[in-house]
């Protein structure tokens, strides 16, 4: 974690690029388990993509060289697919009167954030629609030869899931989701939880759609939420839908990452002081906070001005860490919270 976490640390001084050459090449790092994390964090392209930014791959074993280059190099082929299908993708949208606000990975094809066109791995392509236009968009995907995706069974009521079946289609790279809302209705936690109500996703989603910003592309009428919405949606998406890891305690240091690397890229047009505001009055203000803590002591990027660390703040943080180190799990969090595994 600590190698990953100084390797793609925003913002390096030439004096810490210097001590990470001498960290890299001093024969401690144990790279089988950095890979294994970076690979089940999905952050191995983004580590390829940053040491060879620095110039500094050529101090890696050539193993360790081969294996991230190779996964690099793939995945970039990967993602100028997963680019070309997106833009079929939104013509067919166009066609019908639909300007989709891209989210997440697919807004990193068209708008500044990564760096490498490979550094980013993408589990899917996700679309947010209004919610009276979501239908109309998955049928003409449809007719285009997409398939509901057999392993994406789950109900499409709005008022269960924030978007509709994942579409696939025969040569294609990525799932399509057609998104009507940002964060699925509902989402409670308890013990070291938070919570959000039908209310909070319907606000958030509409945060983000009020704010997004046309990007032109080849023509097309698509848009990425403002850098703004982005963090916004990327801390909440992070903190509560992968693993739900702001109660479970786990790092997903892509997002993290994410978050500290839109933090570096767009400082002074980030409003965090709506972000607080908004937050503060969901009762979230130590998940915002904890979260920020995270990507700052992790990756680097500065606390907004004004904020103070608190203790939540470094406990949570601790805890993470605890739990990464010795392997603990969310099992251990059910068995605390509900006396059953």
């Amino acid at each position: 974690l600590d190698t990953i976490s100084a390797c793609l640390a925003v913002g390096k001084t030439s004096e810490q690029v210097s001590t990470l050459g001498r960290q890299l090449n001093s024969g401690e790092i144990d790279w089988y388990e950095v890979i294994k994390l970076a690979n089940a964090t999905l952050v191995s392209g983004t580590l390829w993509a940053e040491l060879s930014s620095l110039g500094l791959e050529g101090s890696l074993p050539s193993e360790v060289q081969d294996y991230l280059g190779e996964i690099y190099r793939l995945n970039a082929l990967r993602n100028q697919r997963l680019r070309s299908q997106t833009i079929e993708a939104v013509g067919l949208l166009n066609g019908i009167g639909v300007t989709p606000v891209l989210l997440k990975g697919a807004a990193s094809f068209f708008v500044r954030t990564y760096q490498a066109s490979g550094a980013r791995i993408l589990t899917d392509i996700d679309m947010l629609v209004p919610l009276q236009d979501a239908e109309n968009c998955w049928n003409v995907l449809c007719s285009c030869g997409y398939r509901p995706l057999e392993s994406d069974l789950g109900p499409v009521n709005p008022g269960i899931r924030h978007h509709l079946q994942g579409l696939c289609r025969p040569g294609e790279y990525g799932v399509i989701e057609i998104h009507h809302a940002v964060l699925p209705p509902t989402i409670s936690g308890r013990l070291f939880g938070a919570s959000l109500t039908e209310k909070d996703s319907a606000q958030i989603t509409q945060m983000l759609n009020t704010s997004a910003e046309r990007v032109p592309t080849e023509g097309l009428s698509l848009a990425v939420p403002s850098p703004t919405g982005r963090v916004l949606h990327c801390l909440l998406h992070a903190a509560f839908l992968e693993s739900n890891a702001y109660r479970s305690g786990t790092l997903p240091l892509r997002s993290i990452y994410e978050l500290a690397l839109l933090q570096h890229l767009f400082s002074t047009a980030i409003d965090w002081t709506a972000i607080a505001n908004f937050m503060s009055e969901k009762g979230k203000s130590t998940l915002l906070r904890s979260w920020v803590y995270l990507a700052h002591q992790l990756f680097g990027c500065p606390m907004p001005s004004g904020w103070n660390t608190t203790l939540k703040m470094r406990a949570h943080y601790s805890r993470c860490r605890l739990q990464a180190r010795w392997g603990l799990s969310i099992t251990m969090l059910q068995v605390a919270r509900t006396g059953t595994a």
